[in-house]
């Protein structure tokens, strides 16, 4: 498993896989010191000016407020986790290794000479023509990319080494979700059970980067394994499967009733519910669109990202570890995805210079790492975001 490599030696390039339900990942490990910026997991935000320690921007992240909330924050950050700390007052940025430049150095350039980018911008051979953007706003990138994915689930499909493999089984063609959340559509093949996709729409705690006034609309999609859809027969249940978002619901935001049952309901009471867990093999599609003031929602139809993630592993809360600050990376730059040290693959498709989706690369995987890891020896020690089901 990817999750033991964390543990070894730093290798260059290692191949390497992950077992999923039903096929093979193939991966590799490379040590963060051979990227541009190996703390690219940690966000130009970070290296904000404090005023000297008068201005604590730092605790938009790093709180208890989300979980003390019930809000699906599952690992506060300020002192009420033993496992964590309190990253508002004692967290600091430690180097890779000793030979590598130290992280207190801030490395994103941009935000401190932001007049050098627009140099580079305007020589740049892909400048964007700004008055086509409106026009530029309402093509679809998304069908685009989505067509070129394999039929089946990527991660399930041991025999898929395309490019494609884990971009999300998530059409556009099929949204908006409808009235009850749910997902459907008109296509056979892109139906689990009648019109059934197994998405299913959810409200989630925006951080500001994910606002309209930040530039970017969101809209995140959560499905189950095929069994929380089933009754105990094995038939497509509507019901149960809103039973088990439901009890899902409650688990994640720490609102789990004495009278909730152990297990989750139909054929897939064989699963345990945990508090704060997501059961195995849940996935998440996150698009991320432009902001366009003439779209309804002011949601664009272009999209800037494609985001995905699936659990193939299982981790508990409590395990104490240290931190392993040199540990290596585990992906595949050719998919597009990275293994986040907790039991989650995360893949990534963002925009190329000529607007066409593309697999991210190791650097802007990391990015990824940032938030959506854990206390399981990876750097950071980071946290899971708030969402919710309605």
């Amino acid at each position: 498993m990817a999750s033991q490599g964390f543990n070894r030696p730093i290798i260059l390039l290692c191949l390497s896989s992950i077992v999923g339900f039903g096929g093979t990942l193939m991966g590799e490990y490379i040590s963060r010191t051979t990227l541009h910026n190996p703390y690219a997991n940690i966000p130009a935000q970070c290296y904000i000016e404090t005023s000297g320690g008068t201005q604590n921007a730092c605790m938009f992240c790093h709180t208890n407020a989300p979980a003390r909330a019930h809000l699906g924050n599952n690992n506060p950050q300020a002192g009420l986790s033993t496992v964590t700390g309190n990253l508002q007052t004692t967290y600091s940025f430690a180097p890779v290794t000793q030979q590598t430049i130290a992280a207190t150095i801030n490395p994103w350039e941009n935000t401190l000479f932001p007049e050098r980018l627009e140099v580079a911008y305007q020589k740049s051979a892909n400048r964007f023509d700004e008055r086509t953007m409106v026009e530029y706003l309402k093509q679809n990138n998304w069908s685009i990319a989505y067509s070129k994915r394999g039929g089946e689930m990527g991660w399930e499909n041991g025999q898929d080494t395309s490019t494609w493999r884990l971009f999300p089984d998530l059409s556009p063609s099929d949204l908006p979700a409808k009235a009850d959340g749910f997902v459907r559509t008109k296509s056979k093949e892109r139906a689990l059970f009648g019109d059934i996709t197994g998405w299913r729409a959810i409200n989630f705690m925006p951080y500001g980067i994910f606002t309209p006034m930040s530039g970017s609309v969101s809209g995140i999609y959560i499905r189950l394994p095929k069994a929380f859809m089933q009754d105990a027969k094995g038939a497509w249940s509507e019901a149960i499967y809103a039973q088990n978002l439901a009890l899902l619901e409650r688990a994640i935001t720490d609102r789990l009733e004495a009278n909730d049952p152990k297990t989750y309901y139909g054929k897939a009471s064989d699963v345990e519910v945990h508090r704060g867990l997501y059961p195995l093999y849940t996935e998440f599609a996150h698009p991320l669109h432009y902001v366009d003031l003439r779209a309804k929602g002011t949601r664009a139809t272009r999209v800037k990202e494609i985001r995905y993630m699936v659990k193939t592993k299982m981790f508990y809360p409590g395990e104490m570890v240290e931190k392993d600050e040199d540990a290596p990376i585990f992906l595949n730059e050719k998919q597009g995805w990275i293994n986040n040290g907790a039991g989650w693959i995360l893949a990534g498709f963002i925009e190329d210079a000529k607007g066409n989706l593309r697999p991210q690369k190791a650097e802007e995987l990391m990015q990824c790492i940032g938030c959506h890891s854990d206390n399981y020896g990876f750097e950071p020690s980071a946290f899971t975001s708030g969402r919710q089901y309605h």
